[in-house]
């Protein structure tokens, strides 16, 4: 898929759905940023040719109510190019800058099936992400037990593919981690496959005792695991099964 970079450059969306690890002062999510961190992935394509791709939490900024993440990713292309990005995160979904709407959703936790959409201007306007599976995934970095894998492609109406639509191209996000990998099939040279390798500095490790009622991991519990708890009170997910918050095990 494209997504349009600050630079109002078409680069992977795929580039949009990585670092969601480390802490805030409400407890750990799996969506959180933290400033300084380097992600290195290794990229590859039909041609043969593997190089490293580099994306860093370098600041936080403000656009109107809302405090984002500045992200550059460097050499995707393998041209040495920069492009910058700027995410917001909530408890469940990341989003990307919209200087002139709505904020798009690149990810959520949300069960097999669930699908969404926006609008960017361009001859395919749509961006159509749908998660199609829950599974592990293996990558250089290690082995995860669960990740989201994002189908994605641009179309020129959703509701009638007939019209246009782009070749697919898929990630694994991982809750507590992030973008894992990628493999995209909208390309020259396709496919595409990008994996993450290494973290600097590494993540911490979650709470290394099981202590019931710790829902947030950091080996306490308080109001953070109340909250936790207060949020999906009442929630029956055999009744409710297309409730964002039952997500399969």
């Amino acid at each position: 898929m494209r997504e349009r970079a600050h630079q109002n450059t078409w680069i992977p969306v795929s580039i949009l759905l990585f670092i969601m690890a480390g802490t805030t002062c409400a407890g750990t999510t799996a969506y959180s940023f933290e400033v300084g961190r380097q992600y290195e992935y290794r990229r590859s394509d039909g041609t043969g040719d593997m190089w490293t791709v580099l994306f860093e939490v370098k600041d936080r900024v403000t656009f109107g109510v809302f405090d984002y993440f500045h992200i550059p990713v460097s050499n995707y292309g393998n041209d040495s190019a920069v492009y910058d990005f700027y995410f917001r995160v909530t408890e469940e979904a990341l989003y990307s800058y919209n200087p002139s709407g709505p904020d798009y959703l690149q990810h959520r936790e949300a069960p097999v099936g669930t699908k969404w959409s926006h609008y960017q201007a361009d001859d395919m306007p749509h961006i159509v992400t749908e998660i199609t599976a829950i599974e592990a995934v293996t990558v250089p970095y290690g082995t995860f037990d669960k990740a989201y894998v994002h189908r994605k492609f641009r179309c020129v109406d959703p509701n009638d593919l007939s019209k246009g639509r782009s070749p697919y191209w898929y990630n694994w996000v991982v809750p507590g981690v992030g973008y894992v990998k990628e493999l995209d099939y909208w390309n020259d040279y396709a496919p595409a496959v990008m994996e993450l390798v290494s973290i600097t500095p590494d993540l911490e490790p979650g709470c290394l005792f099981d202590l019931l009622g710790d829902l947030n991991d950091d080996c306490r519990v308080d109001f953070f695991d109340f909250a936790l708890m207060a949020s999906n009170w009442l929630i029956d997910c055999e009744q409710q099964l297309v409730d964002p918050a039952c997500v399969p095990k």
